[in-house]
């Protein structure tokens, strides 16, 4: 099965911005000051399609990275240690298989 080209997002960490490019799609940018929610989103669509995206919505961007695209886990670690963020509905959305 050959791998979707939403996991071959790259993704750029500045001290000022996160970008994510999308292969022959878009590309997408948030300043970090600027983050005003963070996402967690599931589809039933994996393994083929990622299954969990990280919305990261600010005053004039937003950005969205799938799960197993390179950077992710950065990401992640960056926001997870934003003010209020909630850990226990991130953990629910690592198992959840439903669309939320």
């Amino acid at each position: 099965m050959a791998k979707n080209a939403a996991y071959e997002c790259t993704v750029i960490i500045t001290d000022k911005f996160v970008k994510v490019e999308h292969p022959g799609s878009h590309i997408r940018q948030v300043s970090r000051k600027d983050i005003q929610t963070i996402k967690l989103v599931t589809t039933d669509e994996g393994p083929h399609d990622p299954d969990m995206w990280l919305a990261l919505i600010g005053k004039k961007g937003r950005c969205v990275i799938p799960l197993g695209a390179k950077g992710y886990n950065k990401v992640y670690k960056m926001v997870s240690k934003y003010k209020g963020f909630d850990f226990v509905n991130a953990k629910e959305a690592m198992t959840c298989l439903d669309n939320e």
